[in-house]
């Protein structure tokens, strides 16, 4: 087992030929598309991962991936922070292809050559993992949106009688006859 510090890439293959685990930190700074999501990209992944080689000849990526990430309320937009945890079982392949003809509960994971960059295999499950509408817990956030609070109307804005857009129309008809 490699713990602390992650390599930037690795031979998938070459580490589930060796049942090598790797388990640490990574910084979300460092993921490009999931800080793209994020109001603030502090703090970091924590990974642990398992290379194998199953009983039918799959390079297996196996684990969990554990994260707090802050992202915009959709119901306050304030910041939430939101924890997330991925459970990983992934198997290596070749081309999308061989992806196919997987079994059902292995997800394909394409490393066309023989290195694979540990950012991106984070940053994709991570991604397919986060919220795609987060929000705080129902008791603590309040919608902050005028319009959406039937009290907040300006009652002096409202006028008795809607004009109608047609009344030009008519006088024009009128002068005419």
């Amino acid at each position: 087992m490699l713990e602390g510090h992650l390599p930037k890439t690795i031979d998938p293959r070459k580490l589930a030929k060796q049942h090598v685990s790797l388990k640490g930190g990574w910084p979300v700074a460092d993921l490009e598309q999931v800080a793209n999501y994020l109001t603030n990209p502090e703090g970091e992944v924590e990974v642990d991962l398992a290379f194998t080689q199953d009983a039918e000849g799959h390079f297996v990526i196996s684990g969990q991936l554990v994260a707090q990430v802050q992202m915009t309320c959709q119901r306050c937009l304030e910041p939430v922070t939101l924890g997330v945890t991925v459970e990983v079982l992934l198997a290596v392949v070749w081309s999308d292809e061989s992806g196919k003809q997987l079994p059902d509960y292995l997800d394909p994971i394409v490393v066309a050559d023989e290195h694979l960059s540990l950012a991106r295999l984070i940053d994709e499950e991570l991604i397919l993992n986060l919220p795609i509408v987060p929000a705080h817990e129902d008791p603590i956030c309040q919608p902050q949106m005028e319009w959406l609070d039937p009290d907040a109307v300006d009652d002096s804005t409202i006028s008795e009688q809607p004009k109608n857009p047609f009344a030009v129309l008519a006088s024009l008809k009128k002068s005419k006859t």
